[in-house]
């Protein structure tokens, strides 16, 4: 299944949602080049949803450090969430459950943006 990507704003928190596999192809590099675009536009707070991505392959792997990387060099803060038990064991054997800020629901990484934003 092809990736498919979408964006909307909660709260002025960016929720990207996507849903497919995250395999190294033209869909892949569509969705990381949508995800730059809102970074460079100016978004410094995102979700990445995951709980509807089946598989993600050394190429989506890359795409998530990638993209976290572009949001931490803005100053910006990337939550992912939502990943299913194959990908926490990918994060971890991998140990980018070391570099990304992790959230089971994207309810959670929203609370982590509020309460940030609360106590700032």
């Amino acid at each position: 299944m092809a990736l498919e990507i979408a964006i909307k704003e909660v709260d002025g928190i960016s929720v990207i949602s996507l849903v497919g596999t995250m395999t190294t192809g033209t869909t892949l590099s569509i969705a990381e080049a949508k995800i730059v675009k809102l970074i460079d536009s100016g978004n410094r707070r995102a979700v990445l949803d995951l709980s509807q991505v089946s598989y993600c392959d050394s190429g989506g792997l890359g795409m998530l450090v990638s993209v976290a990387g572009s949001m931490d060099s803005q100053g910006g803060k990337l939550r992912i969430a939502g990943g299913n038990e194959k990908l926490a064991r990918t994060f971890k054997l991998t140990h980018t459950d070391n570099i990304f800020l992790i959230d089971t629901t994207v309810e959670d990484a929203l609370q982590h943006f509020r309460h940030a934003s609360a106590t700032a």
